[in-house]
């Protein structure tokens, strides 16, 4: 069914079908033209700084007639919206915003501030600033040999230099957990070299100096020795360990009191 409407922008009589009940104007420009002069001009607005009467282009222009007017305002008095006005002079502009200063962390100059700008005035210095603080060599001890490795950009090292003391320090609390059984007893996570530096490099059994040159099967090689055995109820940990030769720890065997020479 057709219905006869009268449009609201240049009065003009036209046609419309009953399913759209709510259309008010006959085409898109009068609909344009009735946003664009009634919703915001029809209001009639006081400026702040001139005094002058004025219709707003735009919902937020509430206040001031024109841009010079508002800045001409803001500069006068103290008060703005975004807090008390303080001129500054960067790079021959004059910023009268505190937020909109600030400091390039990789250069040190101020710059005025964007929405999509950070920490840093250009693109250069992003990258400047990236590129160093992310290829930083740091130098790092191993936890088993206790050799110094560099750690570079991308490396997944931490605490071992390679994967070859990864594997033996894995492969040593393996062994004591299989000798010890599952819940038994209490497992320290430690190396033979934390060891030897505690123990200042030296047998607990005989008290002699260790070699650490020394390959691993020699006889006065550096090892782990547990001063109460594991088979007699010992714990591996800190307190119950001590570093000692090869020879020396394969001669005690899982005596208790152990003296050298033969003695208990």
């Amino acid at each position: 069914m057709e219905v006869v409407k009268e449009c609201l922008q240049c009065k003009s009589i036209f046609v419309w079908s009953s399913s759209f009940p709510h259309k008010k104007f006959c085409s898109k420009e009068c609909k344009v033209k009735f946003k664009n002069t009634k919703q915001y001009t029809q209001y009639e607005y006081v400026c702040l700084n001139c005094g002058k009467k004025y219709h707003p282009k735009a919902k937020n222009r509430n206040k001031y007639c024109s841009r010079k007017c508002d800045f001409e305002y803001r500069t006068k008095t103290a008060e703005g919206p975004k807090g008390p006005s303080i001129k500054f002079l960067i790079n021959e502009f004059i910023i009268d915003y505190v937020e909109k200063i600030n400091i390039c962390v990789e250069c040190g100059k101020l710059y005025i501030r964007n929405q999509k700008q950070g920490s840093y005035c250009s693109i250069k210095c992003y990258y400047k600033y990236y590129c160093n603080n992310k290829h930083i060599e740091s130098t790092l001890e191993c936890k088993e040999c206790g050799a110094k490795f560099i750690k570079r950009y991308g490396d997944k090292r931490r605490i071992f230099c390679s994967k070859g003391c990864l594997k033996k320090n894995s492969r040593r609390i393996r062994a004591v957990r299989k000798r010890i059984g599952k819940g038994k007893a209490i497992i320290d996570s430690f190396s033979l070299y934390q060891i030897l530096v505690r123990d200042e490099y030296r047998c607990g059994i005989c008290g002699k100096k260790i070699d650490v040159s020394l390959p691993y099967n020699d006889k006065m090689a550096a090892t782990i020795d547990h001063i109460i055995p594991l088979s007699k109820g010992g714990l591996h940990c800190w307190n119950n360990v001590q570093a000692a030769h090869l020879s020396c720890n394969s001669a005690k065997w899982n005596i208790v009191d152990y003296k050298p020479g033969g003695g208990r």
